[in-house]
């Protein structure tokens, strides 16, 4: 394993005693998700799902999902961590609203405008 894997390893682990992150359980019956599935909350109450350490999908604080990654970037996997947070399938995943992170990031941390 390469020493910039271990240090984010090693800081994913410390992530968990963040009050604001909440670490994921599968809801398929198997043990864990090895600390690949989390949620974090920003200062506006955003929770953002990240999987791998990457996000994957914001729930805002009127209740409305966001979805950060495409189709073709939604692994098995992903899609388990995505219906241990929300309960969605595929199917339903693919009708949200979808957004780049960085957008989100860039517009820091507000909710996405209206269209006009």
């Amino acid at each position: 394993m390469s020493g910039s894997i271990k240090v984010a390893k090693e800081l994913l682990r410390l992530a968990k005693d963040l009050a604001a992150v909440e670490w994921l359980e599968p809801v398929d019956g198997r043990k864990s998700f090895h600390d690949k599935a989390y949620v974090d909350v920003d200062k506006f109450g955003h929770e953002t799902l990240y999987s791998y350490g990457a996000p994957v999908m914001r729930k805002d604080s009127d209740g409305s999902y966001v979805f950060y990654s495409g189709p073709n970037h939604l692994s098995a996997t992903t899609l388990r961590h995505i219906k241990a947070w929300t309960g969605m399938n595929k199917a339903q995943v693919m009708e949200l609203p979808f957004e780049f992170y960085y957008e989100y990031e860039r517009r820091g941390g507000t909710e996405m405008p209206e269209d006009n």
